[in-house]
């Protein structure tokens, strides 16, 4: 179930933005629009004028998912198919973001990655049980480091090219959590 998506540097959104599941303070229509044990949203609407990247919103969430479901299907030298924000010189430079908050078996997940068109630049992966956030893996460049509680990724670094995902990878090999959250829909990948 996702609980928050967030973009940045990716067509017209320069800076980052998050699109938030979160119910608010707001009692009107909870009984029918909020799930009480969570406090989360169970639909959301996006609105406003034209041009205000709506249609962007939703590339930017459909970009993320595929891929995060094909980029191990490519060669070596296949594209990332991102685009930066191109009306400033750093962002047009610098790697597009992706991150999603999403709660899948009670447990609550938070997994982005930053990429260019020829690789991916940095990649995580956290898990939330109770109030503490613990990391399962982070990845800057060609560094993937894998942390204790998360051996499915262990020995899966030098399986991983500069083009796709290590969760991608993890999956391909039957890691247990990375399982989990790609047999879930509409967990982060739909």
């Amino acid at each position: 179930m996702l609980v928050e998506f967030t973009v940045g540097n990716y067509l017209s959104f320069k800076d980052k933005k998050t699109l938030s599941l979160d119910a608010t303070s707001i009692t009107e229509h909870t009984a029918s629009n909020v799930i009480k044990t969570r406090g989360l949203l169970k639909g959301a609407v996006v609105y406003g004028a034209n041009s205000s990247g709506k249609s962007n919103l939703i590339k930017a969430i459909s970009t993320m998912q595929d891929i995060v479901l094909h980029s191990v299907e490519g060669a070596s030298t296949k594209k990332i198919d991102v685009v930066p924000f191109l009306l400033n010189t750093k962002t047009e430079k610098a790697p597009s973001f992706f991150e999603m908050i999403f709660l899948t078996d009670n447990t609550l997940y938070r997994y982005g990655f930053e990429a260019y068109n020829t690789h991916i630049a940095s990649e995580w992966l956290f898990e939330t049980q109770g109030k503490t956030e613990k990391a399962l893996f982070i990845r800057e460049n060609d560094a993937i480091e894998v942390m204790q509680g998360f051996e499915e990724g262990e020995n899966m670094e030098e399986k991983t090219r500069d083009n796709v995902l290590f969760l991608s990878v993890v999956d391909q090999f039957n890691g247990k959590t990375a399982k989990k959250m790609y047999r879930k829909k509409y967990t982060i990948l739909g």
